[in-house]
């Protein structure tokens, strides 16, 4: 009788151990802030520390500005920065446009534009002419003249010796260049200048073949370049019809203002 008590009473106390507190390491553990207890210690949830996640690691942050802690460190709102969103970019929500840069939050505006954004072209003055590019000219008068004579067996000599010219619309010379001898109409001839052209004058531009110790007009015609639909810029190409063909040409240089 006494033995058959003592075996129900093991087994009721492990019953109790299986069960209840006595065998259950996290049966005293409380764990706060959302942790949870594994194997007696308390697993945090992120954000908070200590022994029963009782710290928080925003307790002591600040955030300004509408901020706001997350993890220990602040999460600004947009246009703020730094530790704690203290510090404001001026330049933010400014678009600047035109190749404008904003700068401590203005927008410093690129040659020929103006405005709170860069968005309003001015009207230049002038123009200063570094280079007049050719790019197309009729190589002969018409498919079997010349604009040279030639000798029998050199037929290279066919082609204009080209310089151009700057003028005035009354003919007086502003600058004329150097000459390409024998030019092909496959590959394009740069001229360098140093001329300052006024946006609402009209100049005349001048191709010539040179014939030492003259020249001939291949074409001289009129331009203005206020015509040019400025907008910003110029056009990359300029296209002049004479009776022997289409000269086409671009300036190259500096907008004044």
């Amino acid at each position: 009788m006494m033995k058959n008590l003592l075996e129900f009473l093991s087994l009721w106390l492990i019953l109790i151990c299986l069960g209840l507190a006595g065998c259950n390491p996290c049966s005293n553990t409380v764990c706060l802030n959302g942790g949870t207890c594994v194997d007696g210690n308390c697993l945090c949830a992120d954000g908070y520390y200590g022994a029963n996640c009782e710290l928080s690691e925003c307790a002591n942050v600040v955030c300004q500005n509408g901020g706001y802690c997350e993890n220990g460190g602040c999460n600004c709102p947009p246009g703020y920065s730094g530790s704690r969103c203290q510090t404001f970019d001026p330049c933010f929500n400014i678009t600047c446009q035109n190749g404008g840069i904003c700068r401590s939050g203005s927008c410093d505006c690129p040659n020929g534009f103006t405005g709170p954004t860069c968005a309003t072209a001015l009207t230049p003055s002038a123009f200063r002419v570094n280079k007049i590019v050719l790019t197309n000219f009729p190589e002969t008068r018409n498919s079997t003249t010349c604009w040279d004579n030639y000798a029998p067996g050199q037929y290279e000599d066919c082609y204009p010796d080209i310089y151009v010219g700057i003028f005035t619309v009354s003919g007086n010379t502003l600058e004329t260049s150097g000459y390409y001898e024998n030019c092909r109409n496959s590959r394009d001839y740069s001229y360098s200048f140093n001329t300052l052209m006024y946006f609402n004058n009209s100049y005349q531009i001048g191709f010539r073949d040179y014939e030492f110790p003259g020249f001939e007009t291949l074409y001289q015609g009129n331009l203005r370049l206020s015509s040019l639909s400025y907008s910003g810029g110029y056009k990359s190409s300029i296209a002049l019809s004479a009776n022997g063909g289409t000269y086409t040409f671009r300036l190259e240089g500096q907008w004044l203002f």
